[in-house]
């Protein structure tokens, strides 16, 4: 399933994390936030399968969760989430050296 994402619409700092999720096999990112409007940052993905969860869940750290997020029609879809307002890069630098260590 191809990603909703548009780089050309997104925020710049978003761009890293987003195609790094979308590396992982099963998740297809859909829209997302920098949290810069004073809440956290944000990444909403629906997985394929639920063992597409596994090397997320590898690769995240203290800061960041993710959450279900179902959809009515839809229950594969989630979100990742920032436990603090705003948008923080180094979380977000994190988790993409994760994802790349991951995928080696």
């Amino acid at each position: 399933m191809p990603s909703d994402h548009d780089p050309q619409r997104m925020h710049p700092e978003m761009i890293p994390l987003v195609d790094a999720l979308n590396r992982l096999p099963g998740i297809t990112t859909h829209a997302s936030c920098t949290g810069k409007d004073g809440r956290g940052m944000w990444v909403t993905f629906q997985i394929d399968s639920l063992a597409a969860l596994t090397p997320l869940a590898y690769c995240l750290d203290e800061w960041l969760r993710v959450a279900w997020e179902p959809e009515p029609e839809d229950p594969s879809f989630f979100s990742l989430q920032a436990k603090r307002p705003g948008f923080w890069p180094s979380w977000c630098d994190a988790v993409v050296e994760r994802i790349d260590e991951w995928l080696k």
